[in-house]
């Protein structure tokens, strides 16, 4: 099992999301960047354990290589994944040279994302916030043993920041 880490909303307000499409961190420090994010991840902070099969793993060719030639590799790894012809391939390659591998995830359409899906719950990547940060980002339902496994460790949902009035006599 991995631990993984995620900011997000406070349960029950529009935003929380946990499941499928959510982008977690492997890394504590690097989840607690999204609680003060505006637009992405929220203001509580949870922690997840989740089995390491099914991982499409991107992140071995950032290793050794430049940012800009590992992202290509990414790519490559993740359209080899996608497609057994060449043609569509090179056509995928072409849309998305130069794109942050997470913004490509991202804008998969869901043809794409059900190929994805049918081998591997999770892609692991080198994200570009933190830099260097390794997130997954989860494609498929998480099941019910995965979602009791999800544990909320801190939530600062305290917007208003109670000012006293410091009235002095």
């Amino acid at each position: 099992m991995k631990t993984l880490w995620r900011a997000s909303e406070v349960p029950g307000v529009s935003g929380h999301w946990l499941g499928m499409w959510s982008w977690w961190a492997e890394d504590e420090d690097d989840a607690r960047e999204y609680m003060d994010n505006p637009g992405f991840g929220g203001p509580c902070l949870y922690r997840g354990s989740f089995s390491e099969k099914r991982v499409l793993d991107l992140v071995g060719m950032y290793e050794s290589q430049t940012y800009a030639w590992s992202k290509h590799d990414a790519l490559v790894e993740l359209a080899d994944a996608l497609f057994e012809n060449e043609d569509d391939f090179i056509d995928f390659m072409d849309d998305h040279q130069g794109d942050y591998i997470h913004e490509v995830i991202d804008n998969l359409d869901s043809e794409l994302i059900e190929i994805l899906s049918d081998s591997y719950d999770w892609v692991r990547i080198v994200d570009s916030y933190p830099e260097g940060a390794i997130t997954r980002c989860r494609l498929t339902e998480l099941s019910e043993a995965e979602r009791r496994r999800i544990k909320l460790v801190e939530c600062d949902d305290d917007d208003d920041d109670d000012d006293e009035d410091d009235d002095e006599d």
